[in-house]
């Protein structure tokens, strides 16, 4: 199975889970990862709050491959992390976030 039939069934496995009227794509799938590190309670969150969930996802997924470095946790419970590879041409490839999504969801895979 390759990795675009890998997210295929995370996102379904996710849709089912969450009784979602549509498949989450990779945004979704980060921000999921970004709410679990973060580990709150869900509830509203301002348009700021959202883009920070976004980033910690981001990291989360890309600290094991070597991206981003876990620092600590502020007064407010927010993860930090430490970019520690120069990425050259800004983000990393549509490959490698999606190899890093289907190992973060890999619980999901039902093989």
């Amino acid at each position: 199975m390759d990795t675009g039939e890998k997210l295929g069934k995370i996102s379904a496995a996710l849709r089912e889970f969450f009784s979602l009227d549509e498949a989450p794509g990779i945004a979704e799938m980060i921000f999921l990862a970004g709410l679990q590190s973060l580990g709150k309670p869900a509830g509203p969150l301002s348009r700021d709050d959202k883009m920070n969930v976004m980033h910690i996802g981001t990291c989360v997924l890309l600290e094991p491959y070597g991206y981003y470095r876990y620092s600590h946790r502020d007064a407010d419970g927010y993860p930090h992390y430490e970019p520690v590879k120069e990425r050259a041409g800004g983000a990393p490839s549509q490959d490698v976030l999606a190899d890093a999504i289907v190992n973060y969801f890999a619980g999901l895979l039902k093989d």
